[in-house]
């Protein structure tokens, strides 16, 4: 409930077998995620990533919460700045987890995205 609490901006209702399911897998994964999150932490102290965004070749969709309190909203400028032709969308009233809080208009502005591209 925490986790939920911090990432959306809104915490849904998660019904309690679904929310067993859910933080078993996650429980089962827990090294292999930790061991992924440090190893990129680690590596962006090393190299920032924003050297690199000119490398991005390909269209770039951008969807990010207004609210996302793990990763600042300001990000989506640096990367629309610098990844050619990348585009964003910034949803109010959601947090880190789009496709969790809104997940219809996420579905549409993808499917939006890949009928252009």
């Amino acid at each position: 409930k925490r986790m939920l609490a911090f990432v959306a901006h809104k915490p849904m209702k998660i019904p309690g077998q679904f929310r067993k399911i859910f933080y078993e897998d996650f429980a089962v994964h827990r090294d292999l995620l930790d061991k992924i999150f440090w190893n990129l932490v680690e590596d962006s102290t090393v190299r920032s990533l924003n050297d690199q965004l000119d490398q991005v070749k390909a269209p770039t969709l951008i969807i990010w919460g207004r609210h996302d309190q793990l990763i600042d909203v300001s990000c989506v400028d640096v990367l629309e700045n610098g990844i050619a032709n990348a585009e964003s969308v910034i949803f109010e009233n959601v947090g880190h987890v789009p496709m969790i809080e809104n997940p219809k208009a996420t579905a549409e502005r993808h499917l939006e995205f890949l009928a252009k591209n």
